[in-house]
């Protein structure tokens, strides 16, 4: 869905998030529209439930099954749409949360705030930095000393004293 972020709580690269942080709060006239939709057939359903009505209500769930989806496809969590359907409020912006662990490598620019995002752009990078690659050149006369999956030390002038181990994979 397109929207604009209106306030961002992820800011610089090298930020740490954890999975379900807010990452910013976004608003989209389509996420309103849908959620007007959610609590129209949520109220729909239960008028039905009332009456003797099976085949309208079952039309009904599955309206509502298909709206419920259509907000799960755009990352609203389970909680999040239970939220809208207890307190049958809309809300006018939307919390996005990150739905992984890591180290922020990039992101969109320099300020996110009142950005118009559409479908299909990435606004952060997030990487999970506990696993690295090292590409490494060596000296010809040294590969005859080199084995796959050997113990690898590597230190660099940027962090003096400090040693990573790891194994050579290529």
């Amino acid at each position: 869905y397109e929207g604009w972020i209106e306030k961002a709580k992820v800011n610089y690269i090298g930020e740490p998030v954890r999975r379900g942080d807010v990452l910013f709060e976004i608003y989209s006239p389509q996420l309103v529209t849908t959620e007007q939709e959610y609590l129209a057939t949520v109220s729909y359903q239960q008028k039905l439930s009332e009456g003797d009505y099976p085949d309208a209500l079952g039309r009904a769930r599955a309206l509502l099954e298909a709206t419920r989806e259509r907000l799960r496809y755009w990352d609203i969590t389970d909680e999040q749409i239970e939220a809208l359907r207890k307190s049958r409020k809309i809300t006018r912006t939307l919390q996005v949360y990150s739905p992984v662990s890591g180290v922020v490598v990039a992101k969109m620019g320099d300020s996110l705030e009142g950005m118009k995002l559409s479908p299909g752009m990435n606004v952060y990078k997030i990487a999970d930095l506990s696993s690295l690659w090292a590409q490494v050149e060596v000296f010809e006369y040294q590969i005859q000393q080199l084995r796959l999956g050997q113990s690898a030390r590597i230190t660099v002038d940027a962090f003096p004293g400090r040693a990573w181990m790891g194994k050579i994979a290529y």
